[in-house]
């Protein structure tokens, strides 16, 4: 996992030994992003036919003028940190996207 997140110049490329743990791998919207881009424009370093099934993966809702793609994340810890990153397509046009929510967690 580390090797791909160095290859991939992701984030701060810090990731401590549990990737379910409070990571130390620290992603900005921007590098989030940019990253999703990447994935719509299949320029990514995995094989093709692995990023259109993930694409395919992503797509929350198609409607006969647009495909709303996106991806849902959260931190585990107590700060409330969630995101949604994604594209929409519609017609010759894409939007790439990503959303960055805070909030605490309530009991």
């Amino acid at each position: 996992m580390e090797e791909w997140i160095r290859k991939l110049s992701y984030g701060n490329k810090r990731l401590n030994r549990s990737v379910l743990a409070c990571s130390t791998l620290k992603i900005s919207a921007i590098v989030q992003a940019d990253f999703t881009e990447k994935l719509y424009k299949e320029s990514l370093p995995f094989d093709k036919p692995v990023m259109k099934t993930v694409k395919r993966m992503m797509i929350q809702e198609e409607t006969d003028s647009c495909t709303l793609y996106g991806k849902s994340g959260a931190r585990l810890s107590r700060s409330g940190l969630r995101w949604f990153a994604g594209f929409i397509t519609s017609g010759d046009s894409t939007y790439v996207f990503t959303l960055n929510m805070n909030g605490s967690v309530r009991e």
